[in-house]
């Protein structure tokens, strides 16, 4: 039987004296020069120190994990916790362990974000976050990436990632804001407190009119004879109905869709709003080649819940 892989966890000298690390993974000490494939900080600044001793490629696409609230790490650990997540990215270190020394030492800062994402074997998706303005977080590797868009343009210039229409966001033209309150409106103030009426056809004397005219305290009094309607298709009919403002006291058949931006308080009506197209950027076979790993494989996902990965062929 094949003996299991050792992986190699290089970690800052603040944490490694309070984490025990599992079977299959080892400290990366002094005189070992083996290629670490998890790095355990506390915090940004940390992994700023500790990354400046990794390759470039290396430094991009390995598993970091935090000890304390670090945004681009892949999780949050503790000494209870460690061992169950070096678990789940098992596959991922697997993987690192594959990758050439040539692409780990690329200083090219699109190889690091595509060896990222080969050797996770997953895809980038926005998740929905509705305490930001723009409702979805774009990528929580932003975090990690220094021109993270350049990058992954980069990636899909080349072919080696390509982009999916996920959907399409309508945002406030002022702020870009999508948190916006949808709603129907008067077309002549733009006020939000309207009403439909109905249209009231008195047969005799051919009145129309809204209901409103009609209606009094005692029932309903055509507004033209005088003459009281007591049955709908003997005395009067529905013919039609409208749209009342309440504020501009205007009448109309339809009323406009509008929106109330939530962060800037600008207005509108629906035409006014500007789009963003959202995508889902997949790794392709070339992508995968170009790493050399096998197209078929597959890694679980691992991060916050900001970040969503999803399989993709």
């Amino acid at each position: 039987m094949a003996a299991s892989p050792i992986f190699f966890v290089a970690a800052h000298s603040s944490v490694q004296n309070h984490i025990h690390l599992p079977e299959g993974f080892i400290w990366l000490t002094g005189g070992k020069t083996a290629v670490p494939v998890v790095a355990l900080v506390r915090n940004a600044e940390d992994w700023r120190e500790l990354s400046e001793s990794f390759a470039p490629g290396l430094a991009a696409a390995m598993v970091i994990f935090s000890t304390s609230d670090f945004s681009a790490a892949d999780a949050v650990v503790s000494e209870r916790t460690i061992a169950a997540e070096l678990s789940v990215v098992a596959d991922i270190c697997l993987s690192l362990s594959l990758i050439s020394e040539e692409l780990f030492a690329s200083d090219d800062p699109s190889t690091g974000l595509l060896l990222y994402l080969a050797v996770r074997g997953r895809s980038l998706k926005t998740a929905t976050n509705p305490n930001a303005p723009a409702i979805v977080d774009f990528f929580a590797e932003r975090e990690r990436f220094v021109d993270f868009d350049e990058r992954l343009q980069r990636l899909v210039e080349t072919s080696l990632v390509h982009s999916v229409f996920e959907d399409r966001l309508n945002v406030c033209p002022r702020c870009d804001s999508a948190r916006l309150l949808i709603r129907e409106q008067c077309e002549s103030c733009g006020s939000s407190n309207i009403k439909e009426q109905a249209i009231l056809h008195h047969l005799s004397c051919a009145c129309q009119a809204p209901e409103a005219s009609f209606r009094q305290p005692e029932g309903l009094f055509c507004p033209k004879c005088r003459r009281e309607l007591r049955h709908i298709s003997v005395d009067y009919e529905v013919s039609a109905s409208v749209i009342e403002c309440h504020d501009c006291r205007d009448l109309t058949q339809e009323p406009v869709i509008g929106y109330r931006c939530v962060d800037c308080g600008g207005s509108g009506t629906g035409s006014d709003l500007n789009e963003r197209r959202i995508d889902t950027f997949h790794l392709t076979a070339a992508g995968r080649e170009r790493v050399g790993l096998p197209s078929s494989n597959e890694h679980r996902a691992v991060g916050r819940p900001s970040r969503e990965l999803v399989d993709h062929p």
